[in-house]
């Protein structure tokens, strides 16, 4: 009784040690600082214009590692225009808005790249469910065919080996069948992660005069920044876009 007491209060130690490991990090938030903003359903929407193209940006939210922003871009000029999400960028920046030394420019992810990879997970994971399953088959016959040759048997040490056999592969066909559930339930994920960069992201479009196209970008974020500039590239410039990053402790 003492020694189940002891290794109940070492577990518990270490349970609240483990606990204790795990600080919940700062929320993020990202602030506009130009004075030409609008809000729109609690969010800040930064607006300017170059070349007759008006974009808008504002924060959506910090999902470690990303940084995300939703983007509104309005050709006004004559000329078709092509927006491309992956040229888009942004630089980290100190307290004195001077760049960050050793922060790497973060080039936007290309939603192009990112649902290819996950068709390509998809292909992957198929596969490998099905190949799963039919081991599972496989083994599971072995299993009943094995289990049935050993009640019919007289030679009790070929009956235990057998009996062995038949639950070997019993316990191979649970595994091949739990790898291959888990390979569907992996694949469903991915595909609701590419319908998500399918249908909320923006992508690479061209707009013809008054159109217009909205979506969501993102980036890896910078957590040591003070502040963040956002450049959206149109033709041999950029519009700019400057956010003071805040952290709020939990």
């Amino acid at each position: 009784m003492r020694k189940l007491t002891t290794i109940i209060l070492i577990a518990v130690t270490c349970s609240l040690g483990l606990q204790s490991c795990y600080s919940p990090k700062p929320v993020i938030k990202l602030e506009p600082i130009q004075e030409n903003t609008k809000w729109l359903q609690g969010k800040a929407f930064a607006r300017d214009s170059l070349y007759g193209v008006a974009v808008s940006t504002a924060f959506n939210r910090y999902l470690r590692p990303h940084a995300i922003f939703e983007v509104e871009v309005i050709n006004n000029s004559t000329l078709p225009l092509t927006v491309d999400p992956a040229r888009m960028f942004f630089k980290a920046l100190d307290a004195n808005q001077n760049e960050l030394p050793g922060a790497l420019t973060s080039y936007a992810l290309d939603p192009e790249v990112q649902i290819l990879n996950l068709d390509k997970q998809v292909a992957r994971l198929e596969a490998s469910s099905k190949n799963a399953a039919i081991v599972g088959f496989v083994a599971a016959g072995v299993g009943v065919v094995a289990a049935v040759s050993s009640a019919t048997t007289d030679d009790p040490d070929k009956s235990d080996r057998r009996a062995i056999g038949a639950a070997t592969a019993l316990i191979a066909s649970d595994v091949a069948t739990s790898v291959s559930v888990e390979d569907e339930y992996s694949a469903g994920l991915a595909e609701d992660e590419r319908y998500i960069w399918e249908n909320s992201t923006l992508r690479k479009t061209t707009l013809e005069p008054r159109q217009a196209i909205k979506g969501r970008v993102y980036f890896l974020g910078n957590e040591d920044a003070k502040y963040i500039q956002l450049h959206f590239p149109i033709d041999d410039k950029f519009i700019t876009f400057t956010y003071k990053q805040r952290k709020f402790l939990p």
